[in-house]
């Protein structure tokens, strides 16, 4: 028995070998810069920012012309002047690898988000378990193997990182897996642009990357909390907390106005992504109904709502009919935020889904006709649970799958010298808990222990320099799971809105 263990170990350490081989490498270089973005052109003004908000009358809220940002600039020193980083394009296999340069003060790291990081642990960007943040001068080359499902997934820098941030923090971007058979469109995707191309837009798909925006950086609002200097917490109305920092402003692809253009007498795929720091988005087009294709880049049954809410790090991919429409027909593009009508306006993104054969770059679109505000009698909205028109995100059915290991016929599970036949199952709680100012700390426990002040360990966890348990500190708490079991973990919290978990590598 123990030879035959011998063996197969042999056999599946070779097939390894000959997938890393067979694998295609997809090189980028990003270089982390600090940049004045411009807000506006020159020839714009406020009438043009969405029409939906409102202004008061003493002009003190207002955006910028400009604002300084710490940007992703490409190897072919392209996107110097997006609020969004590029779009990384790859296929169900190849081997991403990610060279991370920066160059500005404040320390960086790559997360991308979704992906398992199978063996690759070390690449996760996590701060502070993974890897330290990278200073300035400094760089490191993110070597991934594409195991995932084709779909929808995001990269960004780290918060623990972007934290200290004295820029406006526009590193991060959509991250999308095609399907084998796709090396053409890649290639194209990821070659150098040319006049009126466009990377978020692509034969049958778009990409719409929503992103909040803050004028103060990620350093002063965390100092903001601290000192409870922030204005008093949004509500929707159901009385919930939604929001505890102010809206300033928000983006559509890195755009204030964004324009998606569509031919009639189509169908599309929207890949919907919030890749923003604090509000959750709910996103709807005008009289169009979406059908959900994808939650999380996990394929689903299809289902069919009107308006569809992303919380922060979550993707949905849609579709969309453009049947019997005209060309030349716009219809508004709305991600709302959840605070309260009864504020008298909706923060939030305003973009502009415009029909034409035309698919090049169109900066000059009128807004459309129809009036932004749109009836919620009778509306379904996906992914909330507060009011009688929401569908829990739990409605949705995943559709099966095949791993790669399934693919690849090893299917067996190896846990020291024995072959696993059956995976147990582990169930943990996990509780959370916020103290506002003056003492304005996060408490966590696990299992019911103690409660305890989060921190993180004075070095990276996978570093020559990590060493137990000097390089614990006291207040760490670690979650112990035994190998390959199926966990469940119970989340409560007595914070005061809506917030997503996120497990890296899982």
């Amino acid at each position: 028995m123990k030879s035959f263990l011998v063996v197969l170990k042999y056999l599946f350490f070779i097939t390894n070998i000959q997938l890393v081989w067979a694998q295609t490498k997809r090189t980028h270089i990003f270089r982390i810069q600090e940049s004045l973005v411009q807000f506006v052109d020159e020839s714009d003004s406020l009438e043009t920012l969405p029409s939906h908000t409102q202004w008061p009358e003493d002009g003190t809220n207002y955006l910028p012309d400009r604002i300084s940002a710490a940007v992703v600039v490409t190897d072919n020193n392209e996107n110097k002047s997006s609020l969004v980083g590029p779009p990384i394009h790859v296929i169900e296999g190849d081997n991403l690898n990610v060279t991370l340069q920066s160059e500005i003060s404040n320390g960086v790291s790559l997360h991308f988000h979704g992906f398992s990081y199978s063996n690759a642990y070390e690449y996760a960007g996590a701060v502070g378990v993974s890897q330290c943040p990278l200073a300035k001068g400094e760089s490191f080359v993110y070597n991934v193997a594409v195991n995932e499902l084709p779909g929808t997934y995001w990269y960004h820098t780290e918060a623990e990182a972007a934290g200290n941030f004295k820029e406006y923090d526009a590193v991060r971007g959509a991250l999308i897996v095609h399907p084998k058979g796709s090396e053409l469109l890649v290639d194209r995707l990821n070659a150098p642009l040319q006049s009126g191309n466009n990377r978020f837009a692509y034969d049958n798909e778009r990409i719409i990357f929503l992103q909040d925006g803050f004028i103060s950086s990620p350093a002063t609002r965390y100092l903001q909390h601290a000192g409870n200097l922030l204005p008093p917490a949004s509500k929707n109305d159901e009385g919930f907390v939604v929001a505890t920092s102010q809206w300033n402003f928000g983006t559509c692809n890195g755009k204030l106005r964004e324009i998606i253009t569509v031919k009639p007498n189509q169908k599309y795929k929207f890949r919907l992504i919030n890749g923003g720091d604090h509000f959750a988005l709910r996103f709807s087009i005008s009289g169009f109904p979406l059908t959900v294709v994808a939650a999380d880049s996990n394929p689903i049954e299809p289902y069919t709502v009107d308006s569809v809410v992303l919380h922060v790090g979550e993707r949905f991919d849609v579709e969309v009919s453009t049947h019997d429409l005209s060309e030349g027909e716009s219809f508004w593009m709305v991600a709302d935020t959840l605070e309260s009508q009864l504020q008298g306006y909706k923060n939030g993104i305003k973009a502009i889904m415009r029909v034409s054969s035309n698919e090049t770059l169109m900066p000059d679109v009128l807004e459309p006709p129809s009036s932004i505000k749109v009836s919620e009698e009778g509306v379904k909205v996906l992914n909330c649970y507060h009011a009688d028109n929401c569908i829990p995100v739990t409605a949705l059915r995943p559709l099966p799958t095949m791993s790669p290991v399934a693919e690849s016929g090893l299917e067996f599970k190896l846990g020291g010298n024995e072959v696993q036949e059956s995976i147990t199952s582990e169930i943990h709680f996990v509780e959370t808990h916020f103290q506002s100012a003056p003492l304005y700390a996060h408490f966590v426990r696990v299992d019911n222990s103690y409660w305890i002040q989060n921190d993180f360990a004075p070095a990276a966890m996978i570093s020559r320099e990590y060493r137990l348990p000097d390089s614990v500190h006291p207040h760490s708490v670690p979650l112990a799971v035994a190998s390959n079991t199926t966990v469940i973990i119970v989340w409560r919290t007595t914070l005061l809105m809506d917030h997503p978990i996120h497990i890296h590598g899982h």
